[in-house]
Parts: C-alpha cells; sequence; structure tokens
C-alpha cells in the first residue's frame, strides 16, 4: 500500500515538473522552443524557460559538445530588454543526455534591448503575453 502511494506521489510530482515545450521558431541549423507554463511574472518582469534544439553538436565555451541548450530568460516587459538566469548545455536533443555544463550566475548576462524582427521578440511577446 504505502509503495503504491509512493509511486502515485512521484507521478504526480514528475508531471508537475515536465515541461510542455511549443515550437517558435524552425530553421536548417536549429529548433527554438518556449514552455508557456513557465511563465511567472512580477510587476514589469515575467520569467520563462526556453530551449534550443540542434540539428548538430557545437561547443560550448569551454569547448564541451552539445546537440540541445535549455534556459530560463527574464523579460522586461516595459522596457522590452531581456537576460539570461541560467543556460545549461546537454549532450543529447531535447534536453535528454548529460548536462554537460551548466551556467547559474544572473550577473554574467546584463539586460539587453529586444531586436524587433528576432527569435528574442517572439520569446519577449510570449513572457509578456504581447500581441
Amino acid at each position: 500500500m504505502n509503495k503504491i502511494v509512493l509511486l502515485i506521489l512521484l507521478a504526480l510530482a514528475s508531471n508537475g515538473l515536465r515541461a510542455e515545450w511549443v515550437k517558435i521558431n524552425a530553421n536548417d541549423n536549429l529548433t527554438t522552443y518556449v514552455d508557456p507554463a513557465s511563465i511567472s511574472k512580477a510587476e514589469n518582469v515575467a520569467r520563462m524557460s526556453g530551449m534550443v534544439d540542434l540539428k548538430e553538436a557545437k561547443k560550448e565555451e569551454l569547448g564541451k559538445s552539445f546537440l540541445s541548450a535549455k534556459s530560463i530568460q527574464e523579460y522586461d516587459c516595459k522596457e522590452e530588454q531581456v537576460r539570461k538566469i541560467t543556460l545549461s548545455f546537454y549532450s543529447g536533443n531535447m534536453g535528454a543526455g548529460e548536462i554537460v555544463h551548466t551556467y547559474t550566475d544572473p550577473d554574467k548576462w546584463k539586460w539587453t534591448p529586444v531586436a524587433h524582427g528576432t527569435i528574442s521578440e517572439t520569446m519577449w511577446k510570449a513572457a509578456c503575453d504581447k500581441k
């Protein structure tokens, strides 16, 4: 009986942690996804998870190969700016495989303007609920 309760609790907890990735852009080299369920807002700043899935492996700045990267970014909805909070590189596609490297220092990234007509603008609109 206790094992069944534990399994149910684990299943419920894992469902709450699973991202529902929505494709927002694709080209010959990569596909970009966002997780709308991850959006949280505090005043004019929204947070959202994103993922880039590559067709061919690339190397991150420490020289380690990766096929996908997940990030949490903040979006200033009023000032139209963005910055990364965390960035993790994965050995497999769609965030699978081993974590190759993770950056968790938000001071590493400064606020930058959202360039119009870019994927960053599409993500900013999704996070800030702009049409």
